[in-house]
């Protein structure tokens, strides 16, 4: 009996178009399964919440706090309707006082109420440092929606309208972009010029969890290598060729482009294929010719196809 097999194409086929790995999760409101399960490892994401409902101001808060890091104590009554008993209290106080968030004119914070991608935009940018820029291009809303264009903060979110309500999953969409982007520092200050500077790789994943993103081909796992048997990486995987810990379930994914979340102990914390990997499966039987970064295949009754090449410069 023909032994069904399959074979990871390689994984950086240079598509114009990105295509959902077979077997991965599917993406929900522009995060993948393993993009929410990142966000809940790193205690940002409510994984009880219901991610079709209404982001509240209250809640919005909370997740950008927990994506700077940020120290909170108990509350002291800067709003009215946002007491010591309030699950808030914290969280919106802290925030009042790192400049992200303000009050309403009657000294209301109003938690329970829902917030507007344009808000949601101001407090993010505000977290990674572009407040000032977002000012010079405009302000509350232009400069700050122009802002999150251009360092896709705004990215996978279908609606750049300032006033549009958001749901819990596209307030968790706005946040992994925000961990991902380069921060923004105040270079120098004049009294009629200010001038910022770009941290680049430096971002929230970086400064509050140290956390690397490390981006390329994971070519071994704990069993095998793509190369040969001799490369397999006990205990981890191999992410074109830097041997990194981690969980044995993510050497599924050998033959994937990804990335892989490393963090300081040099342990994969989580892999997020990139979308544009494809697999390909055939039988045992029909196989050709294997050797080190090359499969060929028979895919019909005499042709023979190149099914993997480890420079991903063949196509299908």
């Amino acid at each position: 009996m023909k032994k069904l097999c399959s074979i990871l194409c390689a994984v950086s086929l240079l598509l114009t178009a990105f295509v959902i790995p077979a077997g991965a999760a599917e993406s929900q409101g522009g995060l993948s399964e393993q993009q929410n399960t990142l966000l809940q490892q790193l205690g940002i994401a409510d994984e009880t919440a219901e991610r079709g409902a209404g982001l509240t101001r209250g809640q919005a808060v909370q997740m950008a706090l927990a994506a700077a890091g940020a120290q909170q104590q108990a509350a002291k009554g800067i709003f009215s309707d946002v007491g010591p008993d309030s699950p808030y209290g914290a969280s919106v106080e802290a925030a009042y006082q790192m400049g992200l968030v303000n009050g309403y004119p009657d000294g209301t914070f109003r938690p329970e109420a829902g917030i507007s991608y344009g808000e949601m935009v101001k407090i993010l940018l505000t977290l990674c440092g572009y407040a000032g820029y977002a000012e010079m291009r405009g302000g509350y809303p232009a400069g700050y929606l122009r802002t999150a264009r251009d360092t896709w903060l705004s990215d996978n979110i279908g609606s750049s309208d300032a006033e549009q309500a958001l749901t819990v999953q596209e307030g968790m969409t706005l946040v992994y972009n925000a961990l991902h982007i380069d921060l923004m520092e105040l270079d120098t200050m004049g009294a009629e010029e200010s001038s910022y500077q770009i941290r680049k790789g430096y971002n929230l994943l970086k400064r509050v969890f140290q956390i690397e993103v490390v981006t390329g081909i994971i070519t071994a796992n704990a069993l095998t290598s793509l190369y040969d048997a001799s490369g397999a990486v006990a205990g981890g995987l191999a992410v074109d060729g830097r041997q990194v810990n981690g969980d044995q379930a993510w050497g599924r994914y050998l033959g994937y482009e990804a990335d892989v979340y490393v963090d300081e102990n040099n342990t994969a914390r989580c892999v997020i294929p990139a979308k544009r990997n494809r697999t390909v499966s055939y039988m045992g039987d029909d196989a050709v010719k294997a050797e080190a970064g090359r499969v060929e295949a028979y895919v019909g009754d005499s042709n023979t196809c190149l099914l993997y090449t480890s420079d991903a410069a063949d196509e299908l």
